[in-house]
């Protein structure tokens, strides 16, 4: 039996060193790939900085959420695409207080959600659950000056 044990000291630091390799690998695996837009720290500020001044792109998401995660790509590429147009808020409300916040000011029901303001602050478009990148961009148009 102390043997057994003896040999087992031989070989804890080979299993060691095996398991964390192992589970770094796993891990790295499970990792999601971040290519969504860039989410807004401080909606609530950002929010009472820029109404009435500049079209506004409201995004209630949460990284829990299935469909806000198939939003991301399209939310990225609007965010690339007009971003100097239009301010891009991504309001995550699965880990932000000030974005739970601001979704009970808009009276969010479910996720994903966009609100959509124009230039004086006014909301021109509302859309609920998963929407096409070419419904949004047609929100967006309606909003930003050619």
């Amino acid at each position: 039996m102390i043997k057994g044990l003896l040999d087992m000291k031989k070989w804890l630091p080979v299993l060691l060193i095996g398991a964390l390799l192992l589970g770094g690998f796993v891990w790295k695996k499970t990792q999601v790939k971040n290519d969504g837009p860039v989410e807004t720290a401080n909606p609530l500020q950002v929010m009472n900085e820029i109404l009435g001044k500049k079209p506004i792109f409201v995004e209630f998401t949460s990284d829990d959420c299935p469909y806000c995660v198939k939003m991301k790509p399209i939310i990225k590429e609007l965010q690339d695409k007009y971003g100097e147009q239009i301010q891009f808020v991504i309001a995550n409300t699965g880990n932000n207080e000030e974005a739970r916040k601001l979704a009970l000011f808009y009276r969010v029901r479910g996720i994903p959600a966009v609100f959509i303001h124009d230039q004086e602050g006014k909301i021109i478009e509302k859309y609920e659950g998963f929407t096409t990148k070419e419904t949004l961009e047609k929100g967006i148009n309606k909003v930003i000056k050619p």
